[in-house]
């Protein structure tokens, strides 16, 4: 949080003027960012794809006994 900061003074002290985006342009760009290929009714696929190296690396880690279930 304190680099944000840091970078937000920094940007804001260069004077240059703001570029305000209307609400339905931020709500957009928050549910693309959020999830992109929910703009094509793929939600569940972007979970596993995005999930599934973190679960193969656990259960690596494990020597299989988490997908054991032990």
């Amino acid at each position: 949080m304190e680099k944000s900061c840091e970078v937000q003074i920094m940007v804001e002290s260069t004077g240059l003027p703001k570029n305000l985006i209307d609400d339905k342009e931020a709500e957009f760009t928050a549910k693309v960012n959020a999830d992109p290929l929910m703009l094509i009714g793929a939600l569940k696929e972007t979970l596993y794809t995005e999930f599934q190296p973190d679960l193969e690396y656990e259960i690596w880690k494990s020597q299989g006994d988490l997908q054991k279930g032990e």
